[in-house]
């Protein structure tokens, strides 16, 4: 499948978005319901999350991207475009090579970002090239308890984010305080300590 194939968008406020993909003109309208399209018009919330699959109007080489917003003077939003899709959660990973577009040579776990956080902070991992294994990525509680599983399965090379909303597995939001995120994938295990602050 081609790269880049998913817009994920967090939305606050814009009333309108307008993208030129190649040469196709799509459109996302702030609207009530937030989900759902008309034919190249796709519906977002107006505050909240909208993941879309932008698979038809790529191509088979370099895409170009060029896009437009429009609302109030004190709206914005912020905009992924990757190649692995982000549920409209915000729970979900985003993938791809470094900014330097090289790949890693080691697997790592960085430190979340933005720590303290509310009410959502990114992880970032990487994997490096010919790694063959699963990897999981969970989130606990201080009494070692499962809250949450981000990642579970195969990773292609590269580096990763993964976004977490501080919600548990059935979409609970967590309490304030120390939570602890553990990579496993192989013989390779990192944990590393987060805090949540409302």
């Amino acid at each position: 499948p081609p790269a880049d194939r998913y817009l994920y968008v967090d939305n606050r406020g814009l009333e309108r978005i307008s993208m030129k993909i190649n040469q196709h003109e799509v459109n996302l309208i702030a609207g009530a319901e937030g989900k759902g399209r008309d034919g190249n018009t796709y519906f977002m919330p107006a505050f909240g999350k909208r993941s879309i699959d932008l698979f038809e109007y790529l191509g088979t080489g370099n895409n170009e991207y060029v896009v437009t917003a429009f609302g109030p003077e004190d709206a914005n939003a912020d905009f992924l475009i990757t190649d692995f899709k982000v549920d409209d959660t915000g729970t979900g990973v985003a993938g791809g090579h470094r900014n330097d577009g090289s790949v890693p040579t080691a697997f790592t776990l960085a430190q979340n970002y933005p720590n303290p956080f509310n009410p959502e902070t990114r992880i970032r991992f990487e994997v490096p090239q010919g790694w063959t294994a699963p990897v999981t990525l969970r989130i606990f509680n201080v009494q070692g308890q499962l809250v949450q599983t981000l990642v579970d399965g195969f990773m292609p090379p590269g580096q990763h984010t993964v976004t977490w909303n501080a919600r548990t597995a059935s979409g609970q939001a967590v309490s304030t305080g120390v939570y602890f995120y553990q990579i496993r994938s192989g013989d390779f295990v990192a944990v590393r300590k987060m805090l949540l602050e409302k």
